[in-house]
């Protein structure tokens, strides 16, 4: 094994400019933790070449090495032809000067890459970031950057590819195939993966099956090896490719298939932006249609080591939206959605320990849940007065020496009651908030009021009476004497 150590600045004529690994093919050799950079080859591997033994890169940096002679295949980064496995690696900005695979050449039986970054690499003619002769097994890829002039990304012949959950942005073919290209017997296998803003000079910007005919004696047989490659090609066959639930800029018409070639177009496939989070950042953003549009592929993680699924469905390309858990509005906050505590990822200003209130304030009246406690303005306990005028009557608790109210509000869930109204009798309310001036009069007043009352009418009656009585005793009298006088008479 090979651990945490720099190899830098060594050149070989031949094979490895930086490491070459050729020993019995029982024998496994492993790089952890490695920087392999700006080294040369004259023939293949410019950084590492790898033959006979099958190797594990975990957690590696392979940049700016490079291959610069006339003949071998190629490999600016990386020649293998025995298995090859890289996990949690950067291959960058390493060059194959007159040959394939700037990033990597691999002829080996197997080549397994798992969340590696292939980016900024070139090839003179194809792979700019990978050339594949074998078969191979890609998932949880970004390829960014890299040129050639056919396959950019991806140039697969003779064998089956399988690229899963893998995004392509950005790479540049003179030719076809910005994004990957299928070239005789080659059957590259689409599943969850996102080509979006790759290009090409003639054909096939995101895709292409086969190379147009236009540009086939670009590449001519310069070399014994390259006649063996051509014939191992013809017997071949045709390219092949197929697509599903991916996300394709141009969608199938944007594919170039040669004639004789196949592409299988399959359920599942989108043409929309993907709305990555920022340039040369391949996280989805929220409002990216690539989430939950993918399938189950058996792929439990994404790009950087975060669980798949994390909402309803499996997101299409590197990025699950998005692990960890994400932060959209870069808040210092991740989003509840995927088990954070921020209530509205959109929102920079609304988080958890935010300001709402006091109040008053314009966060009192945005509509929004500023401090994600659940309430949201006039409910919120930041935006209850500390001087409350429920009943909007000028009165109310002036507990607070900062309040404007005169006088204590007794009942504040009523505007007719309050210091400043006139109490009204037997209404069952202490209207102006005053104990001394009661509701219902009290018994001993009422009973005098009454009584006085009475006493008028008395007064009156007796005066009536007395008039009659004093008009009545005199007729009285004087019909008394004359039944008198009658007698005797």
């Amino acid at each position: 094994m090979i651990g945490d150590n720099t190899i830098s600045w060594n050149t070989a004529d031949g094979y490895g400019g930086g490491i070459r690994i050729s020993a019995d093919s029982e024998i496994s050799w492993s790089l952890t933790g490695c920087t392999v950079s700006d080294n040369y080859a004259g023939e293949w591997g410019g950084g590492i070449a790898v033959s006979g033994s099958p190797v594990g890169i975990t957690s590696c940096l392979i940049q700016r090495n490079s291959t610069f002679g006339s003949s071998g295949d190629g490999g600016g980064g990386i020649h293998a032809s025995a298995s090859l496995t890289l996990v949690d690696s950067t291959i960058a900005d390493n060059t194959a000067e007159n040959h394939d695979g700037g990033g990597i050449y691999a002829s080996s039986s197997m080549t397994t890459l798992t969340r590696c970054e292939i980016s900024g690499n070139v090839a003179r003619e194809r792979g700019g970031g990978i050339m594949s002769w074998g078969s191979a097994s890609l998932a949880n890829c970004n390829f960014s950057g890299n040129a050639s002039a056919e396959g950019a990304g991806i140039a697969c012949t003779g064998a089956s590819v399988q690229v899963v959950h893998c995004t392509f942005s950005g790479n540049t073919a003179t030719v076809s195939g910005g994004g990957i290209s299928s070239l005789y017997g080659g059957s590259p296998s689409l599943v969850n993966s996102l080509l979006w803003g790759n290009s090409a000079g003639y054909a096939g910007p995101e895709i292409a099956v086969g190379t147009p005919p236009e540009f086939m004696a670009e590449f001519r047989v310069r070399t014994e090896h390259e006649v063996w490659e051509s014939l191992l090609a013809l017997l071949a066959g045709p390219a092949a490719a197929s697509v599903s639930y991916c996300d394709v800029q141009g969608g199938e018409s944007s594919v170039f298939v040669c004639d004789g070639c196949t592409l299988s177009w399959l359920t599942g496939n989108l043409d929309a932006d993907p709305l990555f989070v920022g340039a040369g950042d391949y996280h989805l953003s929220s409002a990216s249609p690539c989430v939950d549009r993918g399938s189950d592929a058996g792929i439990t993680e994404d790009m950087d080591g975060d669980s798949r699924p994390l909402l309803t469905g499996f997101d299409i390309g590197s990025d699950e939206y998005s692990a960890g858990c994400w932060d959209s509005d870069e808040d210092g906050y991740s989003d509840q959605r995927c088990g954070g505590t921020d209530c509205d990822d959109s929102e920079p200003a609304v988080h958890p320990g935010a300001a709402e209130g006091p109040y008053g304030d314009a966060t009192c009246a945005d509509t929004l849940d500023n401090d994600c406690d659940g309430s949201s303005d006039a409910a919120d306990s930041g935006c209850v007065s500390e001087c409350p005028d429920l009943d909007g009557d000028g009165y109310g608790n002036p507990a607070n020496i900062d309040c404007p109210f005169p006088q204590e509000d007794c009942e504040d869930d009523d505007s007719t009651v309050n210091p400043g109204v006139t109490e009204i009798p037997d209404n069952g309310k202490d209207d102006d908030c005053d104990p001394s001036t009661p509701d219902a009069q009290s018994w001993s007043a009422a009973t005098t009021a009454e009584a006085s009352t009475l006493g008028v009418g008395a007064a009156r009656n007796s005066g009536i009476l007395n008039s009659v009585l004093g008009f009545a005793l005199p007729l009285a009298a004087v019909l008394s004497l004359r039944r008198r006088r009658g007698r005797i008479s």
